[in-house]
């Protein structure tokens, strides 16, 4: 609905006069004084050190994972593949490839450089190598 210029407006008093209306009418002789105004939030200088708003430290930063290539002796039987793969997966492994064949026994795994020592100790270890290019 438009209002048209003929008909009258309600002036700011009398809407204020309405029982049961929250207008107030505008007061144009208001000034706010900077000080007075809401805090800017974007003013605060917040320092590196300063704990996260939840009031709990950081958690420590994630390990990243390093990729990998175990290989397992070659008198490992398929049960005890499985083991040591449940093993890996259980430390946090990501499993890219396996391989269980006559020739080859074994894991490229992606794994937190951290556990790695526990997973060289295993007797059915042979070898734990960096997964890198080879170049002939």
């Amino acid at each position: 609905m438009s209002l048209s210029s003929e008909e009258p407006q309600p002036s700011q008093e009398t809407l204020a006069s309405i029982p049961g209306s929250d207008h107030k009418p505008a007061d144009s002789s208001v000034n706010v004084d900077s000080a007075d105004a809401a805090p800017d939030h974007h003013q605060h200088d917040k320092k590196p050190d300063d704990p996260p708003a939840s009031g709990r430290p950081s958690p420590e930063p994630q390990e990243p994972k390093t990729d990998f290539i175990i290989t397992l002796k070659k008198d490992t039987t398929k049960e005890q593949y499985e083991v040591y793969k449940q093993q890996l997966l259980d430390q946090g492994a990501e499993i890219k490839h396996e391989y269980f064949s006559i020739i080859l026994k074994g894991f490229a795994v992606g794994l937190k450089p951290s556990k790695l020592q526990s997973f060289q100790q295993d007797p059915l270890v042979q070898e734990i190598e960096k997964d890198q290019k080879v170049h002939i």
